[in-house]
């Protein structure tokens, strides 16, 4: 059942990451929901599911330079250090991985970016433009992304992320 839910809820975050990239708008919607993945379930899980989004998002949108797989592992691990550092049960706390989640996933495509078609004063105000726009949705999107999923995963007795710390701290003893 936790694997279904899995795929249902990344299967739908990377549709939605498919169509709105299609317009041109770029939303890390698949990296956080690996990054809730990670917290809430198992870190080896949120890495296979990171490799293979990363490595769909990026053929489908036809790039020569496979970066998605690695920054969703990135954001894979980061999420391991999340919930061994700082405490998932706070819904305001999910706001500071929201933000920082856009940056682990533009910085590498905008440092490709720029090192392939040179830099240029226009470039930099579209990337900051972009970075102010993503971080902003990320900081809104993550904590409506773990109230959604935590209540579905309620309903299906699966792990929640506002219970992931309380479950690590049991596995220690």
């Amino acid at each position: 059942m936790y694997l279904l839910f899995c795929a249902a809820y990344m299967g739908v975050l990377f549709i939605l990451q498919l169509l709105v990239g299609n317009v041109g708008v770029y939303l890390p919607l698949c990296a956080l929901g690996v990054f809730y993945l990670s917290v809430s379930g198992s870190w080896r899980k949120a890495v296979f599911v990171a490799l293979l989004a990363g490595a769909a998002l990026d053929s489908l949108y036809g790039r020569s330079l496979m970066l998605s797989p690695f920054t969703f592992v990135l954001t894979a691990l980061y999420g391991q250090f999340w919930i061994r550092h700082y405490n998932s049960k706070q819904l305001a706390e999910s706001i500071v991985p929201g933000v920082l989640i856009p940056v682990i996933t533009l910085v590498p495509l905008w440092l490709y970016r720029f090192y392939s078609s040179g830099l240029n004063l226009f470039q930099i105000k579209s990337a900051l433009t972009m970075f102010i726009f993503t971080c902003t949705f990320g900081a809104v999107f993550m904590p409506l992304l773990v109230i959604i999923l935590d209540n579905a995963a309620g309903m299906f007795r699966l792990p929640k992320y506002t219970e992931a710390k309380k479950r690590l701290l049991e596995n220690r003893r």
